[in-house]
């Protein structure tokens, strides 16, 4: 993430991936500061459906959160 280079969603939601424990706080983090908690409830429960949810791609999503990441703590 330093790098500038914020990992794929798909490559989150594998089994055998942990990071995604390393930088899920920071997708919640967002979804509740721009839409609030319940938003993030229902996106969880929709698996992670951001068009569904949010009524946005999921391209849309990385790329407005990590702008936000970068914005917030400076990467």
């Amino acid at each position: 993430m330093v790098a500038a280079q914020p990992p794929a969603f798909a490559r989150l939601n594998t089994f055998d991936n942990t990071f995604v424990y390393d930088v899920g706080f920071l997708i919640a983090e967002f979804v509740v500061e721009r839409w609030g908690r319940e938003r993030l409830v229902q996106l969880v429960a929709a698996n992670g459906n951001t068009a569904a949810v949010l009524g946005m791609s999921l391209a849309e999503f990385e790329s407005q959160w990590f702008a936000a990441v970068r914005s917030n703590y400076g990467i």
